[in-house]
């Protein structure tokens, strides 16, 4: 086997490894509060939020580099499930301090025997850090691919 043919081979391999955690990985997978969210729904755990208490701030952080006041709510949420209380912290954000509200009345979903584990559909969608995932599997991937590369070089010379 040539040196061309190793770095071709490792290479591939390294390939289709970071194809399998793009597809099998949770990189394309829904979070488990959507997961959780989308079985509520289907089963009709679903619970109504009323405001009970909300603190509106407005932060100047060194993310907004451009001076531009942000802001965050802090609000708690009041809920009954099969009469009892629970209660249902949250935090909205918003890059424009003057526009941010917190809603009055929320739509929460519970998992199944705790109905004190409820996800609001807004803290389901948040974002997770997908560039971060996708650069820790290329660089595993990577690493992956020196290792078939020098394993096969180890295994042509010891031939």
């Amino acid at each position: 086997m040539t040196e061309r043919m190793q770095l071709i081979f490792s290479l591939s391999c390294s390939l289709f490894l970071f194809l399998y955690f793009m597809i099998q990985g949770k990189l394309l997978k829904r979070s488990r509060k959507a997961r959780l969210i989308a079985r509520a729904r289907q089963s009709g755990r679903i619970a109504y939020g009323i405001c009970q208490s909300a603190l509106l701030r407005a932060d100047h952080t060194a993310a907004n580099a451009c001076g531009d006041r942000s802001s965050r709510c802090k609000a708690t949420y009041l809920y009954e499930v099969n009469g009892q209380q629970y209660r249902k912290k949250l935090v909205f954000r918003s890059p424009h301090a003057e526009r941010l509200r917190c809603p009055e009345k929320i739509t929460l979903y519970y998992a199944k025997g705790n109905p004190a584990e409820a996800y609001s559909k807004e803290e389901a969608e948040r974002l997770k850090p997908v560039q971060a995932e996708c650069c820790r599997a290329a660089a595993f991937c990577a690493i992956m691919a020196i290792l078939v590369y020098r394993m096969l070089k180890l295994v042509l010379i010891v031939r």
